[in-house]
């Protein structure tokens, strides 16, 4: 305890020697704690607020992008299938009925000899009158 009376008697004594410039240390100090609460903290929040909304912002802009690629994707896709399907019944699928019998007989006919079988035209022809 003598040495706490002691020690204190020092820190007084020090601060009465001292008084000039612990002082305006203090006060200085003071000043920086109410303008570190006062300003600088909530200015810190703001930071990070305008941070974090941000971050969202990127976030949203990124799924935006993804959904129009997406869009656009499945615009070209149905273009393309449109354009695809407009080739196939010009190109591919006879015009007229007797075109798609002459594909099909002359595929039958094939088969038919691939599987040595006989191909008759006319039983064919009667069936489907």
């Amino acid at each position: 305890m003598a040495d706490d009376l002691r020690s204190e008697t020092l820190t007084q004594r020090v601060v009465r020697e001292h008084r000039r410039i612990v002082v305006p240390l203090a006060i200085a100090f003071g000043v920086n704690v109410i303008v570190y609460i006062a300003a600088v903290y909530p200015l810190s929040q703001r930071v990070a607020n305008i941070q974090e909304r941000d971050r969202t912002a990127e976030e949203q802009l990124l799924a935006a992008r993804r959904d129009h690629a997406q869009a656009t994707g499945t615009l070209t896709g149905k273009d393309r299938a449109a354009a695809e399907l407009a080739t196939f019944y010009k190109d591919v699928l006879p015009q007229d009925l007797a075109g798609a019998r002459r594909l099909t007989q002359l595929r039958l006919a094939q088969l038919a000899r691939e599987s040595n079988l006989k191909f008759v035209r006319d039983l064919i022809a009667a069936q489907t009158a």
